[in-house]
């Protein structure tokens, strides 16, 4: 959760709250790679309010020199068409 957390550092403290009950309550989370400190490993949060992944790619050489990272709340998008 403290990752979680990490992640949503972008939100006012009321949201982040509401949103980390949330999650804590019905997200799954898959993780992808080692779990040694300083591996490239991925994981991904699926909530009903929230998706957030964060995944290094590797870059001249270091596994974790280049980092992706998303959030998105699927409820509150549109569909262009």
């Amino acid at each position: 959760m403290a990752r979680i957390k990490d992640r949503l550092g972008l939100l006012n403290a009321n949201d982040l709250a509401v949103k980390m009950a949330e999650i804590q309550h019905q997200a799954c989370f898959p993780w992808y790679g080692p779990v040694t400190a300083g591996s490239a490993a991925s994981f991904r949060v699926r909530a009903p309010t929230a998706i957030i992944e964060f995944s290094p790619q590797a870059n001249d050489g270091e596994p974790t020199n280049h980092l992706h990272h998303m959030y998105r709340h699927p409820t509150n998008e549109s569909s262009a068409g």
